[in-house]
């Protein structure tokens, strides 16, 4: 087994483009059902969809999507922060949304907002991507996804802007939790 190659091994660039029709044909079909699969959550509740959608992306089916579509990296990203949501009892990230797409926005809304402090281009821009930040809760799990997922050079400097930003928000177990997901020095 260990000298077989997997199915979607690519030789060559010209493999490549002979073979991402079909591959990539699968991954929209796998898209669909990662999307009709994180709807469903919200219409059960059940927790464990959650895991078994996890296990989908990361070994089944699924992993075409993963694979072959861009934003099933952060949808990844997504459901890890909400496992971890569910398990300690925090606003999920889902609340106020109403489909996978709502979530999807939210998260890149944050990401957005996140490099703008960031940058600090202006303290207009930081004063904005605060309003922004605060116009929904983010867990400690789903701000850690972003900083270290997602491009965003963390330093302590950004660690100390998101605490003071959720200082209100967050309970005493959230804050403990950001605090040691990315070791700020508050």
């Amino acid at each position: 087994m260990g000298n077989e190659k997997e199915k979607t091994d690519i030789d060559s660039t010209a493999d490549f483009f002979e073979k991402l029709p079909y591959y990539y044909n699968r991954g929209e079909k796998a898209y669909k059902h990662i999307e009709e699969m994180f709807n469903e959550f919200w219409k059960d509740g059940d927790a464990q969809r959650i895991q078994r959608l996890i296990a989908y992306i990361e070994e089944g089916e699924g992993n075409y999507a993963y694979r072959y579509i861009g934003g099933v990296h952060r949808i990844l990203n997504l459901l890890h922060a909400l496992q971890l949501e569910v398990k300690y009892g925090c606003v999920p990230v889902i609340d106020g949304c109403i489909s996978m797409r709502e979530v999807i926005d939210k998260y890149m809304t944050a990401v957005f907002a996140f490099r703008r402090i960031y940058f600090h281009l202006s303290e207009e821009s930081v004063q904005e991507a605060d309003e922004i930040l605060s116009k929904f809760r983010l867990s400690p799990f789903v701000v850690y996804f972003i900083l270290h997922n997602d491009q965003i050079i963390s330093d302590n400097r950004i660690y100390k802007r998101i605490y003071r930003r959720y200082l209100m928000i967050w309970d005493d177990m959230e804050k403990s939790m950001f605090i040691k997901l990315t070791g700020a020095k508050i």
